[in-house]
């Protein structure tokens, strides 16, 4: 079955070669089409249902006049699904047209709807509503509750019920909150006004029901009465006071009460009135924009003396030449000055001032931008480096440092382990300079200056020592390791001097000769292995006459 807006129909027939048919509807067709032919009759109901149709039973019966018993009935049960039907109301027994702050106002949400809702919602002047218990907001299924009920709460309310057809709202329900007067926010509460000067001040405040009655007070340091009701007007919430001062005794505050039905305001609006006098200076005027043409020049305002409407001036003087370049006046203290040559150097003069006279004014410097001034501060803003960059040079700068420290203590320690060397070298150098001058006859001839291994620079001498045979190297390395000092006796060793005059007298003498002579065979075999090969010219198979000790 469609929704309530759409259209039904229903096709009844029946067929018989020999008979006519009649059929009649036993309920109110919005349009109803009968067709025949020879042998059967059909019969068509279209009607659009609505809600009050749920449930109902449509029926369709058919006979033949002509044969006894020969009706037929088929009929349906109309099932109807809408969107739903939801009315809102206020709970009874409350009264909606005498709510006051205070009391628990509770709605009730009635819905009709098929299929069932799976949803219900709440909204407060179209905006949804939800369940805040500690605000005094209470939601339990069709029902919403608010306790203790403010000013803040009146507004329209509305029930939003939702199921598959669609979501129905229910219509808007007033909730009129009534209260007492209350001070309007964001009124003049200063009032400055000369002797015999009249002004008119005007008192506005909130209420509900908005048929308020005023009463006026004047409090002096001396004394406090009520102004008379001829001095004072009503409008509806807001009030006119009528004050002239002619003596001290009238200026002090003046106190505004407002009343309704429910009673009098708890707070009274204030207005302090005071005699008239010139505004003050603008006070935390800055430098807001410069450039090189145009600057600009911000203040807050100061006491305007009593008078609510003050104006601010700004004067502009060349701080060379003295002279006025041009004034400004505003109604509130923010100057934009434009159409300055470049470079120049000014002074301002800010000031206030009303019907009652001008302030005292402010002296202030400023300037406009010189042309290379601007690109070298749109370079200096480009070439700004952030701390983020500034934090990554240093400590890339850092690390290059310590690498280049670490090298250069690195080399320096390798020429001073190089020096060493040269020294202990240097002390045995005529013995070396004398092994190598065998080979060329030459006892006297120079050594070759040391070359440091270490040093990457050099390219290391490849000398004819290094292809002599390891043997021979190791023979010469022993004539070059003699000894010339007188060695620790412990050691059994002892300088040519000691060896010739060694006799049995002397310490460890029967040893040491003993280990000469059994040296004399090895030394002897390897000068003349040395001799076999061709190598050692002036050995002549013999061992070194100048051998006398050696160590191994």
């Amino acid at each position: 079955m469609s929704g309530p807006t759409g259209r039904w129909s229903r096709r009844a027939a029946r067929s018989d070669a020999r008979t006519r048919r009649s059929i009649t509807a036993f309920s109110a067709p919005h349009l109803l089409q009968t067709t025949q032919d020879q042998n059967s009759t059909t019969s068509t109901l279209i009607f659009t249902p609505v809600i009050e149709d749920q449930g109902l039973t449509l029926s369709c019966r058919g006979s033949n006049p002509r044969i006894p018993n020969t009706e037929l009935v088929d009929s349906w049960t109309l099932d109807i699904h809408h969107a739903p039907v939801v009315t809102l109301q206020l709970g009874r027994p409350l009264n909606a047209s005498a709510l006051t702050e205070g009391v628990d106002v509770f709605f009730e949400c009635h819905i009709k709807a098929n299929p069932r809702i799976f949803r219900v919602g709440w909204r407060h002047d179209r905006q949804p509503l939800i369940q805040n218990a500690s605000a005094g907001t209470i939601i339990s299924n069709q029902s919403l509750v608010l306790q203790s009920v403010s000013r803040a709460r009146a507004g329209m309310y509305t029930c939003v019920a939702v199921n598959q057809e669609g979501d129905g709202e229910s219509n808007p329900v007033q909730l009129d909150v009534k209260y007492k007067p209350v001070c309007r926010p964001n009124q003049q509460s200063i009032w400055g006004v000369g002797r015999g000067e009249t002004i008119t001040i005007p008192c506005d405040v909130d209420s509900n029901p908005d048929d308020v009655q005023f009463t006026w007070r004047l409090n002096t340091t001396s004394d406090s009465f009520e102004i008379s009701p001829s001095k004072h007007t009503a409008d509806r919430a807001r009030s006119f006071l009528t004050h002239t001062p002619q003596s001290e005794r009238d200026y002090g505050t003046l106190l505004c009460w407002g009343s309704n039905f429910l009673g009098a305001q708890k707070h009274p609006c204030a207005f302090l009135v005071i005699p008239a006098g010139k505004p003050n200076s603008p006070v935390n005027c800055s430098l807001a924009n410069q450039t090189t043409e145009s600057l600009t020049v911000t203040c807050s305002e100061g006491f305007d003396g009593g008078l609510p409407r003050q104006k601010f001036a700004l004067e502009l003087y060349d701080e060379q030449t003295h002279s006025l370049v041009t004034n400004v006046s505003e109604l509130s203290p923010s100057f934009t000055v434009i159409g300055l040559e470049s470079g120049l150097h000014f002074v301002a003069e800010l000031y206030a001032y009303n019907s009652k006279g001008r302030s005292e004014a402010v002296r202030m410097h400023a300037s406009t931008v010189k042309g290379a001034e601007r690109r070298l501060a749109a370079t200096q803003a480009a070439l700004q480096i952030t701390p983020l960059v500034g934090l990554l040079v240093g400590v890339v700068a850092s690390l290059v440092l310590a690498a280049v420290l670490i090298v250069v203590v690195l080399r320096m320690r390798g020429r001073g382990e190089s020096n060493d060397e040269k020294s202990e070298d240097g002390g045995h150098g005529g013995h070396g300079s004398a092994r190598r001058g065998k080979g060329d006859g030459k006892g006297d001839a120079e050594p070759a200056p040391p070359q440091d291994e270490n040093n990457p620079d050099l390219i290391p001498d490849k000398s004819a020592d290094d292809f002599v045979d390891p043997d021979e190297k190791a023979f010469e390395y022993l004539n070059d390791r003699r000894l010339y000092s007188t060695l620790n006796p412990r050691l059994g060793l002892y300088s040519p001097s000691t060896l010739d005059h060694m006799g049995p007298g002397m310490p460890n003498g029967p040893k040491m000769a003993s280990q000469i002579s059994s040296l004399q065979p090895l030394l002897e075999t390897r000068c003349n292995t040395i001799g076999g090969h061709g190598h050692g010219k002036g050995l002549g198979g013999k061992p070194p006459p100048a051998v006398t000790a050696t160590r191994f």
